[in-house]
């Protein structure tokens, strides 16, 4: 009996990447796509302001970062809903 190599991949994985972060990828882009179309035209508007950008500057950089950041919570609520359908439907009982 030798130790059990933690790299090996499990037998859970797919194209050696875990089926619990496909679905989070997966739903995460889902996620952006639909806020994008949600939200297209006040990101129409912003969009106008932030490209091409005349001058780096603070208050450009802000403005990136909030349009960037405001998809975050849509994005981390969605992916705790798909963590808790995983454990609950998707993820196998010896695993």
């Amino acid at each position: 009996m030798g130790v059990a190599d933690p790299f090996d991949d499990p037998p859970e994985r797919i194209y050696g990447i875990r089926k619990r972060t496909l679905l989070r990828v997966a739903i995460a882009l889902v996620t952006v796509l639909v806020v994008a179309i949600w939200f297209r035209v006040p990101l129409a508007g912003v969009w106008a302001i932030l490209w091409p950008p005349d001058e780096v500057s603070g208050r450009w950089f802000t403005l990136v970062m909030t349009v960037a950041l405001s998809f975050l919570i849509p994005v981390a609520v969605v992916l705790r809903f798909a963590d808790i359908v995983y454990d609950r439907y998707l993820a196998d009982e010896d695993s």
